[in-house]
């Protein structure tokens, strides 16, 4: 977006008015003849209305910013059909994320000792928002030990035992 206004030398916000006289001879096919400032107060109007009109701070579309391109980053290579299909799963309640999966390594902090267990299979009780997860070797409660005695990393699994 082009800029409107500068700083002057003192730090004092101001017009630009280079600008606005190139936008009037652009616009009109002529040079202003006197710059009474009115036509570059009604362009810094014209843009503040716009401004407003969004009911948005400064911050808010700085944060709007940042998602942007993380999501950029997050979807590069993705294919957008899937993409757009998950999301519309996720919203009418049809998406379930795993905790792990099938073959994964999980660490147990157990008796002052990290203990490895790999699933085996794993299977979602829907009407009861829970997983079933089966591991060798067996390991009892799995799905709602993720995250206080089980891990899905080492790293995290050794923190918590230098945490006790």
């Amino acid at each position: 977006m082009e800029r409107l206004t500068k700083y002057d030398t003192d730090g004092q916000a101001m017009m630009d008015c280079q600008k606005c006289e190139a936008d009037w001879t652009g616009k009109h096919g002529k040079p202003m003849a006197d710059c009474t400032a009115l036509y570059c107060r009604n362009r810094l109007l014209d843009r503040l209305v716009k401004y407003e009109d969004t009911e948005r701070t400064p911050e808010e579309i700085d944060m709007d910013h940042e998602a942007a391109e993380q999501l950029r980053h997050l979807c590069r290579n993705c294919d957008l059909d899937r993409l757009e299909k998950l999301a519309e799963a996720d919203r009418d309640g049809r998406v379930v994320v795993r905790p792990c999966k099938v073959g994964d390594t999980l660490f147990r902090v157990f008796a002052g000792e990290i203990l490895e267990h790999r699933v085996g299979s794993m299977k979602y009780f829907a009407i009861q928002g829970r997983w079933d997860i089966e591991t060798y070797p067996f390991c009892p409660c799995v799905e709602s030990s993720i995250g206080k005695t089980i891990f899905l990393t080492r790293e995290e699994a050794k923190k918590a035992l230098e945490a006790k």
